[in-house]
């Protein structure tokens, strides 16, 4: 089954998010270190700047969209490093992790995300969930004991 979205100017097909998760393997956590992630949360940083500044005017929607072809068409990294950018570029405050976690049913979940970012995506909402439970934390401890080695 696939949904249509639309903004003024454009229609979105589901299948289109579809063929962008297909499109990589599962997140692994021996994919990524420290240091890849500082450069991921740097590229995302810029890659979400440029959508914001390019298309000031395009909805929520657009720049989703504009955001995943991007990524589904460059070069940098590994699956587990462009799924991430993704997270970081259109999510970088884990705002759909917290609407879930938030909302008391499926449709409130769904309602609010679609109001956040134009779409409901559950994609990003595992993609986050991941990275906190794999990464966030031990991005903390490793920043920890290495301010304690100062």
């Amino acid at each position: 089954m696939h949904y249509n979205y639309s903004d003024k100017n454009n229609y979105y097909n589901s299948n289109d998010l579809k063929h962008f998760y297909e499109s990589f393997h599962d997140l692994k956590i021996t994919d990524i270190n420290n240091d890849s992630i500082e450069i991921i949360e740097s590229f995302s940083k810029e890659l979400n700047a440029f959508y914001e500044n390019k298309f000031n005017g395009f909805s929520k929607l657009a720049k989703y969209f504009k955001i995943v072809n991007k990524i589904k068409t460059t070069r940098v990294g590994n699956s587990t490093e462009k799924l991430l950018i993704f997270m970081f570029s259109v999510d970088p405050d884990f705002k759909a992790i917290s609407i879930f976690n938030e909302q008391k049913d499926s449709d409130s979940i769904k309602t609010a995300l679609k109001s956040e970012f134009g779409l409901y995506d559950p994609n990003l909402i595992k993609i986050e969930n991941w990275y906190i439970k794999n990464l966030q934390n031990k991005k903390t401890e490793e920043n920890d004991n290495n301010s304690k080695k100062i």
